[in-house]
């Protein structure tokens, strides 16, 4: 779950996705992330 742990460090240094978020991606519940908003992020990374 590489992408995951994109994420997560995206949301604690951008704030752009909630706290909820965050515990959810540390669950491992992110599978129903959007493909389009996994695509936007990798770009900005």
């Amino acid at each position: 779950m590489v992408a995951a742990v994109k994420l997560k460090l995206l949301a604690l240094h951008r704030n752009r996705i909630g706290f909820l978020d965050v515990k959810n991606i540390k669950q491992g519940k992110y599978i129903k992330l959007d493909k389009n908003i996994v695509n936007k992020l990798k770009k900005k990374i």
